[in-house]
């Protein structure tokens, strides 16, 4: 079971993902994370997020592909999306 101890720690690793990545990663729903980031005063970061608070989907991959051990694909994906 997921605790806020496990999404406050989450969230000290990667500050700039969203409340769906932290869910996937914990086995959580993204509802539940953002009100316990919200009930401990942590506000999710909004730069670099489009209307609808997703970040533009290239860097989305990226992030993710970085998160699963990736960086050479993570750097090839947001170096194209800057060509």
């Amino acid at each position: 079971m997921t605790t806020k101890h496990d999404v406050i720690e989450l969230f000290l690793e990667h500050p700039d993902w969203t409340s769906g990545m932290y869910a996937r990663r914990l086995g959580c729903t993204s509802a539940y994370v953002r009100a316990t980031l919200r009930r401990s005063g942590i506000q999710l970061s909004l730069s670099g997020r489009t209307f609808g608070g997703r970040p533009p989907e290239r860097e989305r991959c990226a992030r993710i592909a970085e998160s699963m051990g990736s960086p050479e694909i993570a750097a090839a994906i947001r170096e194209a999306c800057n060509a």
